[in-house]
């Protein structure tokens, strides 16, 4: 048996089942605050007592995240790079402490519960609609969104033809509101109402800004499931990463949301695509937890919302990629 040699490496398996553990590291050393500390140059020993830790353990981890691309070392002092500093250090307006804290959440629930979530998908889907609901989730959902998405999304939205006299928007699925306020900042004119289950609207009144914005964006308790619109009312329905929780009943749904629309507005839907720019291996990670989780698919194709849109009246179609890698599509569609 010794003569015996593989003829494949084995190491391309050993990182990907590393992987798991370097993003656990990653995420530990955010909630440590690691990277807030690293903003100044620090060795491994300030670190080590500043933060609380073993020195052995410390020089370790910072030689992991020194691998990673987070920090660098000089003269045995450690310090951020630009890639940390802009989402890592907390007072950053792009900090993900929270957001990446969420998604380890639901990494740690598939890989304990793996066996059988195998057997039995969708276990956790009549859950997934309160998961979001506490204030650091709504704060993490947001934080998600400003890596690049939104902004994305709002400039799509406000090249719109006829967007300057939007007076009246409605925010389906709106959760945190960031979609809505950036909306409002491009537009003095325009009102926004927020649409959400009754648990979220409670959470988002609790952590929304007292700000500008407390006239013109209303909170309203609503289930998609169950309740209704007011036909022929606005110029503008955004649905932004909501339509693939209806993926069963994705034509009546979105039926349902669009008759909202007045005459000459649009219809915006924000949501994952499968054609998008990210790595076959990143969409497939992610297609297979949501698979296992809620027993959806996540990914949504451009005709799957075109068709019944078309049906309804709507023409003028309109598609634009958002955020890193371009995973998500905002396709627009403007009622005749």
């Amino acid at each position: 048996m010794s003569s015996l040699k593989p003829m494949n490496s084995f190491e391309p398996l050993e990182t990907v089942l590393m992987g798991g553990l370097v993003g656990s590291a990653i995420v530990e050393s955010v909630r440590l605050r690691v990277y807030d500390l690293l903003e100044t140059p620090h060795t491994a020993q300030e670190v080590s007592v500043l933060v609380g830790l073993d020195l052995i353990a410390t020089r370790a981890l910072l030689q992991l995240l020194v691998c990673q691309g987070l920090i660098d070392c000089a003269c045995d002092r450690y310090v951020n790079t630009p890639l940390a500093t802009e989402y890592l250090v907390s007072s950053s307006p792009f900090y993900q402490g929270p957001a990446i804290e969420l998604q380890q959440t639901s990494y740690d629930y598939v890989t304990s519960n793996l066996p059988e979530l195998l057997k039995n998908p969708g276990k956790v889907r009549c859950q997934i609609r309160h998961k979001f609901a506490s204030g650091k989730a709504i704060q993490g959902v947001a934080q998600h969104a400003m890596r690049g998405s939104l902004q994305d999304a709002v400039e799509f939205i406000a090249a719109l033809p006829g967007f300057a006299d939007m007076q009246q928007m409605c925010d389906v699925g709106g959760n945190h509101g960031r979609y809505s306020m950036a909306l409002l900042d491009r537009n003095p004119a325009l009102s926004a109402q927020l649409f959400d289950l009754p648990n979220v609207v409670e959470a988002f009144n609790r952590t929304k800004p007292d700000m500008v914005y407390s006239d013109r964006l209303t909170a309203f308790p609503f289930d998609l499931k169950t309740d209704d619109l007011p036909t022929n009312h606005y110029d503008l329905v955004l649905v932004s990463h909501v339509l693939q929780i209806f993926r069963d009943t994705l034509d009546e749904t979105i039926h349902r949301i669009a008759t909202s629309v007045a005459p000459g507005g649009w219809f915006v839907s924000h949501h994952m695509n499968a054609d998008g720019g990210a790595p076959a291996d990143t969409k497939a990670a992610m297609g297979f937890m949501y698979h296992v989780m809620a027993k959806v698919d996540h990914f949504i194709a451009q005709d799957d919302i075109e068709q019944p849109l078309r049906r309804l009246g709507f023409e003028t179609f309109l598609t634009g990629s958002t955020g890193p890698g371009s995973i998500n599509l905002v396709l627009a569609a403007r009622k005749r």
